[in-house]
Protein backbone atom coordinates (compact mmCIF):
# COMPACT_ATOMS: atom_id res chain seq x y z
CA UNK A 1 0.00 0.00 0.00
CA UNK A 2 2.92 2.29 0.80
CA UNK A 3 4.18 3.90 -2.48
CA UNK A 4 0.71 4.35 -3.91
CA UNK A 5 -0.04 0.59 -3.09
CA UNK A 6 2.40 -1.33 -3.14
CA UNK A 7 1.12 -4.37 -1.57
CA UNK A 8 4.78 -6.04 -0.74
CA UNK A 9 5.54 -8.79 1.41
CA UNK A 10 6.88 -7.60 4.92
CA UNK A 11 10.78 -8.72 4.25
CA UNK A 12 10.33 -6.39 1.70
CA UNK A 13 8.23 -3.46 3.71
CA UNK A 14 11.34 -1.62 4.22
CA UNK A 15 12.55 -1.31 0.33
CA UNK A 16 8.65 -0.28 -0.35
CA UNK A 17 8.62 2.55 1.96
CA UNK A 18 11.93 4.22 1.09
CA UNK A 19 10.78 3.77 -2.60
CA UNK A 20 6.96 5.40 -2.23
CA UNK A 21 5.62 8.61 -2.42
CA UNK A 22 8.56 10.66 -4.64
CA UNK A 23 7.36 13.41 -5.91
CA UNK A 24 10.14 13.74 -8.17
CA UNK A 25 9.34 10.61 -10.50
CA UNK A 26 8.37 12.04 -14.21
CA UNK A 27 5.23 12.31 -15.74
CA UNK A 28 3.60 8.42 -16.87
CA UNK A 29 3.97 7.48 -20.46
CA UNK A 30 1.81 5.79 -22.49
CA UNK A 31 -0.33 6.61 -25.56
CA UNK A 32 -4.17 8.80 -25.48
CA UNK A 33 -3.99 10.75 -22.48
CA UNK A 34 -6.55 13.90 -22.98
CA UNK A 35 -5.05 17.55 -22.82
CA UNK A 36 -7.65 17.49 -19.39
CA UNK A 37 -6.46 20.79 -17.72
CA UNK A 38 -4.00 20.69 -15.37
CA UNK A 39 -5.74 23.45 -13.16
CA UNK A 40 -7.15 21.61 -9.51
CA UNK A 41 -10.69 22.09 -8.61
CA UNK A 42 -10.82 25.08 -6.29
CA UNK A 43 -11.05 24.26 -2.69
CA UNK A 44 -12.96 26.22 -0.24
CA UNK A 45 -10.31 27.44 2.89
CA UNK A 46 -12.44 27.66 5.34
CA UNK A 47 -14.18 24.66 7.83
CA UNK A 48 -15.75 24.24 11.00
CA UNK A 49 -14.61 20.50 11.25
CA UNK A 50 -11.21 19.69 8.99
CA UNK A 51 -8.26 21.97 9.77
CA UNK A 52 -5.47 19.66 8.98
CA UNK A 53 -2.13 21.68 7.88
CA UNK A 54 -1.73 22.99 4.20
CA UNK A 55 -0.99 20.08 1.27
CA UNK A 56 3.11 18.92 1.43
CA UNK A 57 5.28 20.35 -0.52
CA UNK A 58 7.16 17.05 -0.87
CA UNK A 59 5.64 13.52 -0.96
CA UNK A 60 8.65 11.56 -0.21
CA UNK A 61 8.48 8.69 1.85
CA UNK A 62 8.88 8.33 5.77
CA UNK A 63 12.07 7.32 6.90
CA UNK A 64 12.42 3.37 6.85
CA UNK A 65 11.05 1.59 10.14
CA UNK A 66 12.69 -0.59 12.03
CA UNK A 67 10.53 -3.55 11.82
CA UNK A 68 9.74 -5.48 14.94
CA UNK A 69 8.38 -8.88 14.29
CA UNK A 70 5.68 -8.29 17.14
CA UNK A 71 4.28 -5.86 15.21
CA UNK A 72 2.90 -9.35 13.08
CA UNK A 73 1.19 -10.60 15.86
CA UNK A 74 -0.57 -8.34 18.07
CA UNK A 75 -3.01 -9.43 20.49
CA UNK A 76 -6.32 -10.37 19.21
CA UNK A 77 -9.19 -7.94 18.97
CA UNK A 78 -12.28 -8.09 20.85
CA UNK A 79 -14.52 -9.06 17.69
CA UNK A 80 -17.58 -7.11 19.11
CA UNK A 81 -15.74 -3.91 18.24
CA UNK A 82 -12.45 -4.94 16.96
CA UNK A 83 -11.53 -1.60 14.47
CA UNK A 84 -10.19 1.76 15.43
CA UNK A 85 -12.61 4.64 14.63
CA UNK A 86 -10.66 8.00 13.91
CA UNK A 87 -14.16 9.99 12.59
CA UNK A 88 -17.17 11.17 13.51
CA UNK A 89 -20.38 9.17 12.26
CA UNK A 90 -21.43 12.06 10.15
CA UNK A 91 -17.83 11.79 8.49
CA UNK A 92 -18.44 10.52 5.06
CA UNK A 93 -15.63 8.79 3.16
CA UNK A 94 -16.93 5.66 1.35
CA UNK A 95 -14.13 3.36 -0.78
CA UNK A 96 -11.46 4.39 1.53
CA UNK A 97 -7.70 4.40 0.26
CA UNK A 98 -4.80 5.48 2.42
CA UNK A 99 -1.24 6.47 1.41
CA UNK A 100 1.79 6.97 3.67
CA UNK A 101 4.31 10.15 3.11
CA UNK A 102 6.90 11.16 4.83
CA UNK A 103 4.64 14.37 6.02
CA UNK A 104 1.00 13.37 6.47
CA UNK A 105 -1.45 10.08 6.08
CA UNK A 106 -3.48 10.76 2.78
CA UNK A 107 -6.84 9.55 1.88
CA UNK A 108 -8.71 9.23 -1.01
CA UNK A 109 -12.19 8.42 -1.69
CA UNK A 110 -15.41 8.43 -3.51
CA UNK A 111 -16.74 11.68 -5.35
CA UNK A 112 -18.10 13.91 -3.03
CA UNK A 113 -19.54 17.92 -3.10
CA UNK A 114 -17.82 20.55 -1.23
CA UNK A 115 -19.29 24.16 -0.77
CA UNK A 116 -21.60 23.11 -3.88
CA UNK A 117 -18.35 21.86 -5.86
CA UNK A 118 -18.65 18.43 -7.25
CA UNK A 119 -15.06 16.97 -6.22
CA UNK A 120 -14.68 13.62 -8.89
CA UNK A 121 -11.40 11.75 -6.90
CA UNK A 122 -11.49 13.37 -3.08
CA UNK A 123 -8.01 13.64 -1.43
CA UNK A 124 -7.64 15.11 2.39
CA UNK A 125 -4.37 15.38 4.53
CA UNK A 126 -3.77 14.35 8.08
CA UNK A 127 -1.07 14.13 10.59
CA UNK A 128 -2.84 12.11 13.11
CA UNK A 129 -5.99 10.07 10.95
CA UNK A 130 -8.47 11.86 13.18
CA UNK A 131 -8.30 15.72 11.65
CA UNK A 132 -8.56 16.16 8.26
CA UNK A 133 -7.79 18.25 5.79
CA UNK A 134 -10.90 19.94 3.09
CA UNK A 135 -11.13 17.94 0.20
CA UNK A 136 -9.29 18.70 -2.58
CA UNK A 137 -9.88 17.33 -5.97
CA UNK A 138 -6.93 14.69 -7.80
CA UNK A 139 -9.69 14.71 -11.14
CA UNK A 140 -10.96 17.71 -12.57
CA UNK A 141 -11.31 16.61 -15.48
CA UNK A 142 -13.30 13.25 -16.03
CA UNK A 143 -12.68 11.97 -19.61
CA UNK A 144 -15.10 11.88 -22.44
CA UNK A 145 -16.47 8.67 -22.04
CA UNK A 146 -17.17 9.27 -17.76
CA UNK A 147 -20.57 10.24 -17.16
CA UNK A 148 -20.81 13.20 -14.51
CA UNK A 149 -22.89 11.84 -11.56
CA UNK A 150 -20.51 9.52 -9.72
CA UNK A 151 -17.06 8.68 -9.71
CA UNK A 152 -15.79 6.50 -6.62
CA UNK A 153 -13.23 3.46 -5.46
CA UNK A 154 -10.01 5.48 -6.63
CA UNK A 155 -7.08 3.92 -6.53
CA UNK A 156 -3.02 5.22 -6.84
CA UNK A 157 0.17 3.40 -8.35
CA UNK A 158 3.48 5.02 -8.29
CA UNK A 159 5.69 3.84 -11.42
CA UNK A 160 9.41 4.51 -12.58
CA UNK A 161 7.58 6.82 -15.10
CA UNK A 162 5.04 8.99 -12.36
CA UNK A 163 1.87 7.74 -10.80
CA UNK A 164 -1.29 6.26 -12.51
CA UNK A 165 -4.99 6.77 -10.92
CA UNK A 166 -7.56 4.31 -11.34
CA UNK A 167 -11.43 5.09 -10.39
CA UNK A 168 -14.74 3.61 -11.64
CA UNK A 169 -17.38 5.76 -13.32
CA UNK A 170 -20.63 5.60 -15.54
CA UNK A 171 -20.35 4.65 -19.31
CA UNK A 172 -22.07 7.69 -20.84
CA UNK A 173 -25.42 7.24 -22.00
CA UNK A 174 -25.62 3.56 -20.46
CA UNK A 175 -26.23 2.36 -16.40
CA UNK A 176 -22.92 0.16 -16.48
CA UNK A 177 -19.85 1.24 -15.30
CA UNK A 178 -16.41 0.93 -16.14
CA UNK A 179 -12.56 1.19 -14.83
CA UNK A 180 -10.90 4.56 -16.34
CA UNK A 181 -7.06 5.66 -15.48
CA UNK A 182 -5.09 9.32 -15.58
CA UNK A 183 -1.42 10.09 -15.39
CA UNK A 184 0.42 12.54 -13.14
CA UNK A 185 3.60 13.52 -12.15
CA UNK A 186 2.52 13.96 -8.10
CA UNK A 187 0.65 11.86 -5.81
CA UNK A 188 -1.84 14.49 -5.01
CA UNK A 189 -2.17 14.77 -8.91
CA UNK A 190 -4.15 16.40 -10.82
CA UNK A 191 -4.15 13.79 -12.58
CA UNK A 192 -5.16 13.59 -16.92
CA UNK A 193 -7.38 10.97 -18.08
CA UNK A 194 -7.02 9.11 -21.13
CA UNK A 195 -9.95 9.41 -23.70
CA UNK A 196 -11.00 5.45 -23.19
CA UNK A 197 -11.52 2.96 -20.32
CA UNK A 198 -8.97 0.92 -19.91
CA UNK A 199 -11.50 -2.20 -18.02
CA UNK A 200 -15.38 -2.57 -19.51
CA UNK A 201 -16.16 -5.94 -19.76
CA UNK A 202 -19.87 -4.78 -21.28
CA UNK A 203 -20.94 -8.60 -21.23
CA UNK A 204 -20.37 -8.65 -17.69
CA UNK A 205 -22.26 -5.78 -16.54
CA UNK A 206 -19.09 -3.50 -16.42
CA UNK A 207 -16.37 -3.39 -14.21
CA UNK A 208 -15.81 -1.33 -10.81
CA UNK A 209 -13.20 -1.14 -7.58
CA UNK A 210 -10.22 -1.21 -9.09
CA UNK A 211 -7.18 -1.90 -7.04
CA UNK A 212 -3.41 -1.90 -7.98
CA UNK A 213 -1.02 -4.71 -6.34
CA UNK A 214 2.80 -5.25 -6.77
CA UNK A 215 4.55 -8.69 -6.19
CA UNK A 216 7.94 -9.59 -4.93
CA UNK A 217 9.41 -9.48 -8.18
CA UNK A 218 8.38 -6.02 -9.05
CA UNK A 219 4.76 -6.80 -11.45
CA UNK A 220 2.33 -4.76 -10.85
CA UNK A 221 -1.29 -6.31 -11.38
CA UNK A 222 -4.78 -4.53 -11.89
CA UNK A 223 -7.57 -6.01 -9.90
CA UNK A 224 -11.15 -5.36 -10.32
CA UNK A 225 -14.73 -6.67 -9.85
CA UNK A 226 -17.01 -7.46 -12.65
CA UNK A 227 -20.33 -5.87 -12.36
CA UNK A 228 -23.03 -8.52 -13.13
CA UNK A 229 -25.12 -7.27 -10.62
CA UNK A 230 -25.66 -3.49 -12.13
CA UNK A 231 -29.20 -5.19 -13.33
CA UNK A 232 -31.18 -5.77 -10.04
CA UNK A 233 -33.70 -8.30 -12.03
CA UNK A 234 -30.74 -11.05 -13.03
CA UNK A 235 -28.79 -11.68 -9.89
CA UNK A 236 -26.22 -12.82 -11.95
CA UNK A 237 -23.09 -13.85 -10.08
CA UNK A 238 -20.14 -11.57 -9.56
CA UNK A 239 -15.98 -12.35 -9.53
CA UNK A 240 -13.07 -11.34 -9.04
CA UNK A 241 -10.45 -10.59 -11.68
CA UNK A 242 -6.94 -9.74 -11.89
CA UNK A 243 -4.34 -8.96 -14.95
CA UNK A 244 -1.01 -8.03 -15.65
CA UNK A 245 0.18 -4.31 -15.90
CA UNK A 246 2.75 -2.76 -18.37
CA UNK A 247 5.47 -1.06 -16.90
CA UNK A 248 4.51 2.01 -16.45
CA UNK A 249 0.83 0.95 -15.16
CA UNK A 250 -1.20 2.35 -18.25
CA UNK A 251 -1.91 -0.68 -20.50
CA UNK A 252 -2.96 -4.60 -19.55
CA UNK A 253 -0.58 -7.15 -20.38
CA UNK A 254 -1.63 -10.70 -21.20
CA UNK A 255 -5.27 -12.52 -20.47
CA UNK A 256 -7.24 -11.42 -17.67
CA UNK A 257 -7.70 -14.14 -14.75
CA UNK A 258 -10.94 -14.75 -12.71
CA UNK A 259 -9.95 -15.44 -9.09
CA UNK A 260 -12.91 -15.66 -7.06
CA UNK A 261 -16.61 -16.21 -7.98
CA UNK A 262 -19.30 -15.43 -5.63
CA UNK A 263 -20.37 -18.69 -3.91
CA UNK A 264 -21.01 -18.13 -0.30
CA UNK A 265 -24.28 -18.02 1.59
CA UNK A 266 -23.30 -14.39 3.38
CA UNK A 267 -21.73 -13.21 -0.17
CA UNK A 268 -24.87 -13.03 -2.01
CA UNK A 269 -24.20 -13.11 -5.61
CA UNK A 270 -21.37 -10.66 -5.01
CA UNK A 271 -17.83 -10.47 -4.30
CA UNK A 272 -15.82 -7.16 -4.89
CA UNK A 273 -13.38 -4.37 -4.01
CA UNK A 274 -10.24 -6.57 -3.86
CA UNK A 275 -6.97 -6.21 -2.40
CA UNK A 276 -3.87 -8.06 -2.17
CA UNK A 277 -1.23 -8.63 0.52
CA UNK A 278 1.56 -10.86 1.47
CA UNK A 279 1.59 -12.06 4.97
CA UNK A 280 5.17 -12.03 6.86
CA UNK A 281 5.87 -15.56 5.43
CA UNK A 282 4.81 -15.12 2.01
CA UNK A 283 1.42 -16.36 2.13
CA UNK A 284 -0.42 -13.96 -0.58
CA UNK A 285 -3.84 -13.24 0.40
CA UNK A 286 -6.78 -11.77 -1.83
CA UNK A 287 -9.23 -9.82 0.45
CA UNK A 288 -12.77 -8.90 -0.52
CA UNK A 289 -16.27 -7.28 0.39
CA UNK A 290 -19.61 -9.95 -0.07
CA UNK A 291 -22.79 -9.10 -0.69
CA UNK A 292 -24.83 -5.51 -0.99
CA UNK A 293 -22.80 -2.60 0.07
CA UNK A 294 -25.84 -0.95 1.37
CA UNK A 295 -27.20 -3.91 3.60
CA UNK A 296 -25.82 -5.08 7.11
CA UNK A 297 -24.86 -8.31 6.11
CA UNK A 298 -21.86 -6.53 3.91
CA UNK A 299 -19.01 -8.11 5.31
CA UNK A 300 -14.74 -8.83 4.48
CA UNK A 301 -13.65 -11.84 3.47
CA UNK A 302 -10.15 -13.55 2.80
CA UNK A 303 -8.71 -16.28 0.25
CA UNK A 304 -5.44 -17.50 -0.15
CA UNK A 305 -3.91 -17.48 -4.06
CA UNK A 306 -1.45 -19.41 -5.48
CA UNK A 307 -0.11 -16.64 -7.11
CA UNK A 308 -1.88 -12.82 -8.57
CA UNK A 309 -3.29 -14.49 -11.09
CA UNK A 310 -4.80 -17.40 -8.87
CA UNK A 311 -6.19 -19.84 -8.36
CA UNK A 312 -7.56 -18.21 -4.79
CA UNK A 313 -8.91 -20.56 -2.16
CA UNK A 314 -11.13 -19.30 0.89
CA UNK A 315 -9.89 -18.73 4.07
CA UNK A 316 -12.61 -20.07 6.62
CA UNK A 317 -16.62 -20.16 5.71
CA UNK A 318 -17.78 -16.77 6.74
CA UNK A 319 -16.91 -13.18 7.30
CA UNK A 320 -13.50 -12.00 8.29
CA UNK A 321 -15.26 -8.15 9.73
CA UNK A 322 -18.76 -7.92 9.92
CA UNK A 323 -21.58 -6.02 11.50
CA UNK A 324 -20.55 -5.12 15.26
CA UNK A 325 -21.06 -2.71 17.87
CA UNK A 326 -18.76 -0.37 15.96
CA UNK A 327 -21.28 -0.46 12.44
CA UNK A 328 -22.76 -2.38 10.11
CA UNK A 329 -22.02 -3.83 7.16
CA UNK A 330 -18.19 -3.00 7.24
CA UNK A 331 -16.57 -3.09 3.77
CA UNK A 332 -14.86 -1.67 1.18
CA UNK A 333 -11.57 -2.30 2.33
CA UNK A 334 -7.98 -1.20 1.50
CA UNK A 335 -4.63 -2.05 2.91
CA UNK A 336 -2.06 0.09 4.07
CA UNK A 337 1.34 -0.08 5.88
CA UNK A 338 1.77 2.19 9.06
CA UNK A 339 5.00 3.89 9.71
CA UNK A 340 6.23 0.93 12.66
CA UNK A 341 5.47 -2.02 9.49
CA UNK A 342 2.12 -2.79 10.92
CA UNK A 343 -0.92 -4.20 8.56
CA UNK A 344 -3.82 -2.42 8.72
CA UNK A 345 -7.48 -1.48 6.83
CA UNK A 346 -9.22 1.19 6.10
CA UNK A 347 -12.76 0.56 5.75
CA UNK A 348 -16.45 2.25 5.55
CA UNK A 349 -19.15 0.48 8.23
CA UNK A 350 -22.46 1.75 8.92
CA UNK A 351 -24.37 0.36 6.21
CA UNK A 352 -26.62 2.20 3.43
CA UNK A 353 -30.46 1.22 4.07
CA UNK A 354 -31.55 0.45 0.81
CA UNK A 355 -31.89 4.04 -1.69
CA UNK A 356 -31.51 6.07 1.73
CA UNK A 357 -28.17 7.20 2.09
CA UNK A 358 -26.11 7.33 5.55
CA UNK A 359 -22.68 8.51 6.27
CA UNK A 360 -19.57 5.95 5.53
CA UNK A 361 -17.03 7.63 8.21
CA UNK A 362 -13.36 5.97 7.71
CA UNK A 363 -12.74 3.07 9.96
CA UNK A 364 -9.75 1.29 11.01
CA UNK A 365 -8.80 -2.38 12.06
CA UNK A 366 -5.27 -4.00 12.55
CA UNK A 367 -4.04 -6.87 10.79
CA UNK A 368 -2.21 -10.00 13.08
CA UNK A 369 -0.39 -12.70 10.75
CA UNK A 370 -0.67 -16.10 12.22
CA UNK A 371 0.16 -20.03 11.02
CA UNK A 372 -4.01 -19.69 9.70
CA UNK A 373 -3.44 -16.34 8.21
CA UNK A 374 -4.43 -13.06 9.17
CA UNK A 375 -6.49 -12.23 12.02
CA UNK A 376 -8.07 -9.09 13.69
CA UNK A 377 -5.44 -7.62 16.00
CA UNK A 378 -6.01 -5.12 18.86
CA UNK A 379 -5.63 -1.28 17.52
CA UNK A 380 -3.15 -0.50 20.12
CA UNK A 381 -3.51 3.36 19.05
Amino acid sequence: MVGARWRLLWLAVVTVLVAACTSSAGGASGEGPTSASTTPRPVPDTSTTTTAPPPPTTTTTAPAPTIDPAVHTPPPADPSAPGWLPTTPDFDMPNPLIVLTDEHYVSFATQTEWDGVTINVPFRLSTDLVTWSLPGDALPVLPPWAAHDVTWAPDVLQTEDGWVLFFTARLQGTELQCIGHAVGDALLGPYAAFDEPIVCPTERGGAIDPRSFVDLDGQAWLLWKTDDNWDLDREAPSSIVSQRLSSDGTALVGEPSVILDAAFGWEGHIVEAPDMVRGPDGRLWLLYSGGWFNQPHYGLGWAECATPAGPCTRHGAGRFLGTNLQGEGPGEGSIWFDRDGSTWIAYAPWAQRFRTPTPRPLALVRLGFGPDGPYLGSPQR
